[in-house]
């Protein structure tokens, strides 16, 4: 039998009372045992999570780590507890995530996320992403941080190298020495969705002014007619357009005469016709043909 002070003022004012409380053994034993079961889910879902998971006092040092949090860093738990979360953190990062830590502590937060480069033990760095939750104590203030991070390193390098090879095609597309235009198909029109610059170059628009806008726009009436009524560009979307002649018409009025190569984008993520398109120009060509 346990027994707990209560204060009965309706029948005895100022005076405190015992009132008994009865639990049964059986009661006892049910609430040892889902104790034990819910110290063991926990025991077993932060032992085995595949991300990293450290349980940080508000100072930053370490109370307890999973074994993916020591894998990550490379760190025992015994070595890290000597460690402050914030020696693991690029300073860079950590000017990034200082902000973040303090509204966590003042209440206006209650987590935080960011990706982050830290030091692994033998001194390369890593980049995770980590999540920050603030626990706090019953009379609500801050008691401690749980931290759990992933390892994004394999992310980070992949986009690195897509983003080197995006500027190695954007400069071949820009330095190119054709005319070099990408058009997707919308509503049966060839829209602009991206040109070089030797297409602004000899035709004197802006980029701004061409993206968005059909091919047909720029095209000479006869070349509108045998992209559109002749079935030019329903052979380009079917992928058997071959080559042909076109003409531009510049901002200024002039004629650029070009011989054109179009071929279907067959791998294009969004599923979209898209079609690369270029033109050389033979402008100087079509002229002495015409002198003859």
């Amino acid at each position: 039998m346990n027994s707990i002070r209560t204060d009965d003022r309706q029948n005895s004012p100022g005076l405190l009372k015992i009132k008994p409380v009865f639990v049964s053994p059986t009661g006892l034993l049910d609430m040892e045992q889902k104790a034990i079961k819910r110290q063991a889910r926990f025991k077993a879902i932060f032992n085995n999570s595949p991300f990293g998971i450290a349980i940080v006092n508000l100072d930053g040092t370490h109370l307890l780590l999973n074994p993916a949090f020591t894998k990550i860093s490379g760190y025992s738990e015994e070595e890290a507890d000597r460690l402050q979360l914030a020696q693991h953190t690029h300073p860079e990062d950590l000017d990034r995530e200082r902000p973040l830590y303090q509204a966590l502590l003042s209440g206006d937060q209650d987590h935080y996320e960011i990706e982050k480069r830290v030091f692994h033990k033998d001194g390369h760095l890593l980049w995770v992403h980590v999540q920050v939750v603030l626990v706090r104590d019953v009379e609500g203030k801050p008691d401690y941080l749980v931290a759990i991070g992933q390892d994004i390193s394999d992310r980070k390098l992949a986009e690195k190298a897509l983003r080197v090879s995006e500027r190695r095609y954007r400069d071949l597309f820009d330095d190119a020495p054709v005319i070099y235009i990408i058009t997707e198909e919308r509503n049966g029109e060839p829209i602009i969705t991206d040109v070089n610059k030797l297409f602004t170059t000899l035709l004197g628009y802006p980029r701004k002014d061409v993206i968005g806008k059909s091919l047909t726009e720029f095209y000479t009436p006869a070349s509108v007619h045998e992209l559109m009524d002749r079935g030019g560009y329903q052979k380009a979307l079917s992928g058997t357009f071959t080559e042909a002649e076109r003409s531009f018409v510049t901002s200024d009025g002039r004629i650029i005469d070009t011989l054109v190569q179009a071929s279907l984008v067959k791998d294009d993520p969004k599923k979209r016709n898209v079609v690369r398109s270029t033109f050389i120009n033979i402008t100087e060509r079509k002229k002495v043909e015409r002198e003859k």
